[in-house]
C-alpha cells in the first residue's frame, strides 16, 4: 500500500506544471548610456507630444536629467519614468510626473511598477502629494493600485500620508 502511494504522489508531481516565470528588471535611475539605448522609441514618443522641440534638444535634455538631483528618472525592462520635485521656502516639496512611458503594450506592467518607486522617493523627500497622469501609458485603475487614489479627478493628484487637505 505505502508503495502505491508513493506511485501515485509522483505521478500528480510529474503531472503538474510549473507557473510561468515573469522576470522584471530591476528599476534603475537612467543614466547617458541608457539614453543611447531607449533613446529611439522614448524620443519618438516625446516628439508626438512635445512637437516644438527637436530630436536633438529632447535628447539634451533626457540627458541633463539623468545627472540632475532635483529629477528621477528610472528605467525598467520597456518602461520609463520621469518626476520632478518642485522646492519652495515658504511651503513643503510636492512632486510631478513628467512622463511615464511603456515601449510596448505588455510593457506597461512594468511602467506601472515604477510608481510605486515614485512614491518612496516622494515620501523620502517629505513630499506632501504627487501629480500624476500628466503623460502616461498606465490606466488611473493601475495607479491606484500602486500608489493610492487620486483625491481630485481635475489634476490626479495623489496625497501622501498625513499631508491629506
Amino acid at each position: 500500500m505505502a508503495l502505491a502511494m508513493k506511485e501515485i504522489d509522483e505521478t500528480a508531481v510529474q503531472e503538474k506544471a510549473p507557473p510561468p516565470v515573469v522576470r522584471f528588471v530591476q528599476p534603475h535611475r537612467v543614466s547617458v548610456v541608457d539614453i543611447d539605448d531607449i533613446g529611439v522609441w522614448m524620443i519618438e514618443r516625446l516628439r508626438g507630444r512635445y512637437s516644438q522641440h527637436s530630436d536633438r534638444m529632447l535628447k539634451a535634455w533626457l540627458n541633463s536629467c539623468t545627472n540632475d538631483n532635483e529629477c528621477l528618472f528610472l528605467r525598467a525592462a520597456g518602461a520609463v519614468v520621469m518626476a520632478v520635485v518642485h522646492r519652495s521656502f515658504l511651503s513643503p516639496p510636492w512632486v510631478e510626473e513628467v512622463f511615464c512611458l511603456a515601449q510596448t503594450e505588455p510593457d506597461k506592467q512594468h511602467a506601472c511598477g515604477l510608481y510605486t518607486d515614485v512614491r518612496t522617493w516622494a515620501m523620502g523627500l517629505n513630499a506632501t502629494h504627487i501629480i500624476v497622469e500628466r503623460f502616461s501609458d498606465v490606466e488611473r485603475a493601475d495607479i491606484s493600485l500602486e500608489i493610492g487614489t487620486p483625491k481630485r479627478e481635475v489634476r490626479s493628484v495623489v496625497y501622501l500620508p498625513g499631508h491629506a487637505p
